[in-house]
């Protein structure tokens, strides 16, 4: 998209551990305990805490990827009415959507593995020289489709 759109890309958000939140999101009164199945204890809410920032920094939309994200990312959309929240899964969550601003997206993993491929194979140098690795976890018929789906959508 060059530049049209700006990019800021974080990974390895893990949210399993220490709360990084505070009472704010686990607390009595914390939007958590009052969220249909959002768990008590044992989340970081670090999802959370880096898409307030990334909206302080400017940023129009998140994109969650994480099952365990979902909690964060739709409390997200509650505070910050004006901003839009995506989040991507390959299972159903649990509790509702109550804001106009955030979606869910079911998707199953070749979908994303093509799409990912499809991205790496437009990029000039690729095109130019098309030499892309893949590396799954073990063979079995899932990381199989994921393989296979990457490389039909590089080329």
């Amino acid at each position: 998209f060059g530049a049209r759109i700006e990019t800021d890309y974080m990974d390895e958000i893990d949210n399993i551990g220490p709360d990084e939140c505070g009472t704010h999101c686990t607390g009595q009164q914390g939007w958590c305990p009052a969220m249909e199945g959002c768990p008590a204890d044992g989340i970081r809410h670090k999802a959370y805490v880096t898409g307030k920032r990334l909206f302080a920094d400017g940023a129009d939309m998140i994109v969650g990827t994480s099952w365990d994200y979902w909690m964060d990312m739709q409390q997200l959309s509650i505070e910050y009415p004006s901003k839009w929240v995506l989040f991507t899964s390959t299972s159903s969550i649990p509790g509702h959507y109550n804001s106009s601003n955030f979606a869910h997206v079911r998707v199953r993993d070749y979908q994303t593995s093509y799409m990912m491929g499809y991205t790496l194979g437009q990029h000039p140098r690729v095109r130019a020289e098309p030499r892309v690795g893949f590396v799954g976890s073990f063979p079995s018929p899932s990381v199989h489709d994921r393989t296979s789906a990457f490389v039909k959508g590089v080329w």
